[in-house]
């Protein structure tokens, strides 16, 4: 899979690599792809969310 875009404001190209064992079509395998990733970012929201995750370290304070 190839992608490109911006990110911070560089331009960027990326290639990516799968494996499977499946017999797909390129329309099927993308699809799959694209339902892993769904799931996988929908996961890590919720925890981000609940666990604050992505809240900055505060210096001087103590874990709660």
């Amino acid at each position: 899979m190839e992608r490109q875009g911006k990110r911070e404001g560089k331009n960027f190209e990326e290639k990516t690599y799968f494996i499977s064992s499946e017999r797909l079509s390129a329309e099927a395998f993308l699809k799959a792809i694209q339902g892993h990733w769904s799931i996988e970012n929908q996961l890590n929201w919720v925890k981000d969310v609940t666990l604050k995750e992505d809240k900055p370290p505060r210096w001087g304070s103590f874990s709660r």
